[in-house]
């Protein structure tokens, strides 16, 4: 598993540990209650992407969404770890 972190309030926070490295490229399911929150999950890392000039690619199911980073550099750890703040403010 990739171990990536973020510091909140001074504590080291472990947000990305179950991404996958496979291949040079970081992967991770995301999972959802129901298809509206995952359209909205979607939205959100899409206009985060362009923002960070990223693009990954999705996998849109009924639950839940397979996000693929194609690269493994900082810029596509600093995307992961913003993806994953996105997905905790959704549940």
């Amino acid at each position: 598993m990739l171990k990536l972190y973020y510091m909140t309030n001074k504590i080291k926070v472990n947000v990305v540990d179950s991404w996958e490295e496979v291949h040079n490229r970081l992967l991770r399911t995301y999972y959802f209650d129901n298809h509206d929150q995952v359209m909205e999950f979607v939205n959100k890392v899409s206009n985060k992407a362009k923002k960070m000039k990223q693009h990954p690619d999705m996998l849109i199911h009924e639950n839940n969404v397979k996000l693929t980073l194609i690269g493994n550099n900082q810029e596509c750890h600093k995307f992961a770890l913003s993806v994953d703040r996105k997905s905790t403010r959704l549940n």
